[in-house]
């Protein structure tokens, strides 16, 4: 039996990078989603060539987990057909610490890039929703210094590709809190030539839930904090969220308050660039593949979806391969 190749990580040392950027959430789905269930499965000893970091199973998803040595995480993976897995490979998955941590939210990494002032307690989680206390659904702070409006649109365009689009409370002279219930007079704007040099953002409010009461939540925040003051408390922060809601903006808008809003699919895709990031530097030698396709429904239905290769291997046995055999094919398979 050969050895593993000392360049390769294990299935246990990817299991616990990508899991140390993703804290336990309650009714989060099993971290490792799918794995092989044969009895000398040793995941210390189990090579891993090549990750796969997607958002749900696609086509070349499948066509990369059909290779041996291949382990992938799956934000989505509710669709994943488990027979179209090589055995001895593995699965990783995370939906709501995902979601929590590395997309909008209370997301420290892409606050700290933003400018958001994280290491010195000059920001504050904003916990509690939906009935959950302990949920943290936001991140509110104080900037490392005031920035114009277009500097901070350019770094959040730079993290998100391009992505997104600003909100801006009304500009008519109308009263604002009138102009509120008027969605006609929400309008998205450019980044471009619209003065937005002469805006001064104080504080950045990274969100995951934009309601009336999330926006009240994250000026109150900020007021009791001493972060801003006045009437003009609201035009001072910039709110920073996934899709942009109509209640939200409304919201928003009554406090004078701008929005940027980069999108569902936009904040998933920054989760897994980050992740991928992360295992780059950690293992230069890995092939990582992000994959942005399409989810690939499944076609297979009872139990055919629960029944893993892994598991039809494990009574391979009786048919004449030895557990030896089979753990030597593992790990010397190219």
């Amino acid at each position: 039996m050969q050895t593993r190749p000392s360049s390769y990580p294990t299935h246990t040392q990817i299991s616990n990078l990508l899991s140390s950027f993703l804290p336990p959430a309650a009714h989060d789905l099993p971290f490792h989603y799918h794995h092989p269930l044969h009895p000398l499965y040793n995941p210390s000893n189990n090579p891993v060539r090549q990750l796969v970091l997607a958002l749900h199973p696609s086509p070349t998803t499948y066509h990369l987990l059909s290779q041996p040595h291949t382990a992938a995480f799956l934000h989505r993976p509710f669709s994943l057909n488990r027979r179209r897995i090589r055995r001895g490979n593995l699965v990783l998955a995370s939906h709501t610490a995902f979601d929590a941590a590395l997309t909008v939210g209370y997301n420290v990494h892409l606050a700290s890039r933003l400018g958001l002032d994280v290491e010195r307690g000059g920001s504050r989680c904003v916990q509690g929703y939906k009935g959950d206390a302990e949920r943290k659904i936001g991140i509110v702070g104080l900037l490392d210094k005031p920035e114009s409006m277009d500097v901070m649109l350019g770094r959040i365009h730079r993290e998100f590709g391009g992505e997104g689009e600003v909100f801006l409370p009304p500009t008519s002279g109308h009263n604002v809190v009138a102009d509120a219930q008027v969605e006609a007079e929400i309008d998205a704007v450019d980044q471009r030539g619209q003065g937005l040099g002469d805006w001064q953002v104080k504080v950045l409010a990274i969100m995951n839930a934009f309601h009336a009461e999330e926006v009240r939540r994250v000026i109150d925040m900020s007021v009791e904090a001493g972060r801003t003051a006045g009437e003009a408390r609201g035009k001072e922060i910039l709110y920073l969220t996934g899709a942009a809601r109509p209640y939200g903006l409304e919201a928003a808008a009554a406090h004078d308050m701008p929005a940027f809003c980069v999108g569902h699919l936009s904040c998933e895709k920054w989760g897994i660039r980050f992740l991928a990031d992360r295992v780059k530097e950690e293992f230069p030698g890995l092939d990582v593949h992000e994959i942005y396709e399409e989810e690939e429904m499944n076609r297979v239905k009872g139990d055919d979806l629960v029944e893993s290769m892994d598991e039809r291997d494990r009574n391979s046995e009786s048919n004449g391969n030895s557990a030896s055999e089979q753990t030597e094919e593992k790990v010397t398979t190219s």
